[in-house]
C-alpha cells in the first residue's frame, strides 16, 4: 500500500461517491416509523440527474470492464474493499473523502424530520461500515441544511470523530448558503474546524428553484455547463453576506 502515486506525489481524492447496497441497510439506524417510510416512499427529496449523458447506460465507458455496470448496479460505490483496491491502492491515493452520493437530494424534501433521520442514519452507517475499513478514508458528513438547528446538533454529535473533516451540502437549495438562515451551521462548523463542502445535486428538485435562470435544461450537457454558476452563487453569498468575517 502506498500513499503516493508513481511519481512520489501525494494525491487526495475529494469526491468518493460511497453508499449502501440497498436502502434497507439504513434500517438499523432508523426508528421503525422511518424504516417503514423508507420502504414505502424511498429517500424523499429527489434530484435532477439528467442521466441521459451517453456512455454505457449512464456510466463512463472508460471506467467499466467490458461494458458491465459496476457492482451493486448503481452510480455510487457500495463496496469499501473494491474502493480500496481499485482507487486507493490502484491509483496511489493518499486520502479519500467520502461524500455520500445517495444523499444529495435528501435536504430538498418537505419532511424535515425524515430528512434529519436519514442524514443521521447515513452518517452512522458510514462510520460503522466505511471508515474502519481503511485509514485513508475521510468523511464529509450529511446534514439537512434546511433545518439548520438540527444540522448543527448533528455536527456537534459527530465532529469528534477524527475522520469526519467536513459537511456536504448539495448546491440545490432554496437560499444561497451564506444567508443568515444557515448561521447555526456556519457556527457549528467553525466550532469544530470542519470544512463546508459543496457538490452539485438537487438543483430544481422539490423545494428548490429551477436550476438555471432560464429554467430547466433539456439535456445533461446543458446542466453540466450550468454547474459553475451553482458554486459561484454560493461563494458570492458567503463573501457578501459576511460569513468569513463573523
Amino acid at each position: 500500500m502506498s500513499d503516493t502515486n508513481g511519481a512520489g506525489v501525494a494525491v487526495f481524492d475529494t469526491d468518493i461517491h460511497h453508499s449502501y447496497r440497498k436502502t434497507a441497510d439504513l434500517n438499523p439506524y432508523l426508528p421503525k416509523i422511518y424504516q417503514e417510510k423508507l420502504a414505502d416512499y424511498g429517500m424523499g427529496g429527489g434530484g435532477i440527474s439528467y442521466a441521459n449523458n451517453g456512455g454505457v447506460k449512464g456510466f463512463r465507458a472508460d471506467a467499466l470492464e467490458d461494458g458491465k455496470a459496476p457492482p451493486g448496479g448503481g452510480v455510487n460505490a457500495v463496496d469499501p474493499e473494491q474502493v480500496r483496491q481499485q482507487l486507493l491502492d490502484g491509483c496511489g491515493i493518499g486520502l479519500g473523502l467520502l461524500t455520500g452520493g445517495s444523499m444529495y437530494g435528501v435536504p430538498s424534501g418537505t419532511d424535515l424530520d425524515y430528512a434529519n433521520a436519514l442524514c443521521r442514519a447515513f452518517n452512522d452507517f458510514t462510520i460503522e461500515h466505511w471508515l474502519p475499513t481503511d485509514r485513508r478514508f475521510r468523511f464529509a458528513m450529511a446534514v439537512n441544511a434546511q433545518d439548520p438547528e438540527a444540522a448543527a446538533r448533528e455536527i456537534d454529535r459527530l465532529a469528534d470523530h477524527k475522520e469526519v473533516v467536513a459537511i456536504l451540502l448539495p448546491c440545490g437549495a432554496p437560499k444561497a448558503y451564506g444567508h443568515r438562515f444557515y448561521r447555526p451551521i456556519h457556527e457549528a462548523c467553525a466550532r469544530h474546524g470542519l470544512a463546508i463542502a459543496l457538490h452539485f445535486g438537487a438543483e430544481g428538485a422539490a423545494t428548490n428553484p429551477a436550476p438555471t435562470a432560464a429554467g430547466y435544461p433539456t439535456y445533461y450537457i446543458q446542466a453540466r455547463l450550468a454547474r459553475p454558476s451553482f458554486y459561484q452563487a454560493h461563494l458570492a453569498s458567503f463573501i457578501f453576506e459576511g460569513v468569513f468575517e463573523s
